[in-house]
């Protein structure tokens, strides 16, 4: 458990996720408060391992740090990196794993969809799913990440029901914002293209596994989409197929390795691109750089 927890009650709907989860055996220390309508929480963590249950709020998290992470929120395993102050959703009842290594502060706000339905008037079924939609997304603008600490800190003034005020209204413009995000998004897809989350996330899957065979299905997962919509929605996007992607993605890196490592030779620079041979590596490069590998190192 962590070594403070603070404010815990146990009528706080984030307080008992974390206990009944087993989330809290991760984090050293947790403080928990409430503003008005709004639930939020405050954890620091050095390493997640594990599975958790989800819980039937929705949570708007900052979380503030650097390292590398695996998660899967239900649409297959994503791998990518966290830089400094980013801003996602966790959408209710959404159960996931989580695999990281590294110092971090989270601060989250919980709202729950029935609450929200009475405050803008939409149906909560429907803001369950747009959260669903952009749970796959990072925000980084400063108006998100500082609307979330600006909430959190209100929340510990004593300023009464201007207090109160407040955080209702921060958490109202932050979910108004995010829903706006969600329909920018959809109407980018509805285009025929991928939005700017699914691009990054794709190209962080591929970069950490261009040395391994990439599968077209594990693409189309990441982006939440059939096979066949994901291949035509890239190719709109990109203006190449996935395979000519990765494959000039393949060619960079070996380029990049024949320039910092002369020492290493062309079978092994081929097998850490993902060729299966120093000759398919050099039919792919000279197709696409011109020269061979050999060339190439030769000229440089």
């Amino acid at each position: 458990m962590p070594r403070n927890v603070r404010d815990a009650t146990d009528d706080h709907r984030l307080a008992r996720w974390y206990r009944k989860s087993g989330f809290a055996r991760f984090c050293d220390t947790m403080e928990f408060r409430a503003k008005g309508r709004v639930e939020l929480c405050s954890i620091n963590r050095r390493t997640v391992h594990g599975t958790f249950s989800g819980m039937d709020a929705i949570r708007i998290i900052n979380s503030s740090g650097t390292g590398r992470f695996r998660r899967n929120i239900g649409y297959g395993w994503e791998e990518g990196s966290l830089q400094g102050s980013t801003t996602f959703v966790l959408p209710a009842n959404a159960g996931f794993s989580l695999h990281l290594d590294y110092e971090h502060r989270n601060r989250s706000i919980s709202l729950h969809p029935t609450l929200l339905e009475t405050r803008i008037h939409v149906p909560a079924e429907r803001i369950v799913a747009a959260f669903e939609r952009i749970s796959n997304s990072y925000f980084t603008k400063h108006c998100v990440n500082s609307l979330v600490n600006e909430i959190w800190h209100n929340s510990a003034m004593d300023t009464g029901w201007l207090g109160e005020l407040f955080c209702d209204s921060a958490s109202l413009a932050l979910v108004a914002y995010l829903l706006s995000e969600e329909l920018r998004f959809d109407q980018q897809i509805r285009r025929g293209g991928l939005a700017p989350h699914q691009m990054r996330m794709l190209i962080d899957f591929m970069s950490s596994r261009l040395s391994n065979k990439v599968k077209i299905a594990e693409l189309a997962g990441i982006a939440g989409l059939s096979e066949y919509h994901f291949i035509r929605a890239f190719r709109r996007q990109t203006g190449v197929t996935p395979y000519q992607y990765i494959l000039r993605m393949r060619i960079n890196r070996a380029t990049e390795l024949l320039r910092q490592h002369p020492n290493k030779g062309i079978e092994e620079i081929a097998l850490l691109c993902g060729f299966c041979s120093a000759s398919t590596l050099g039919l792919q490069f000279k197709r696409v750089i011109g020269i061979s590998p050999r060339s190439y190192r030769d000229r440089l």
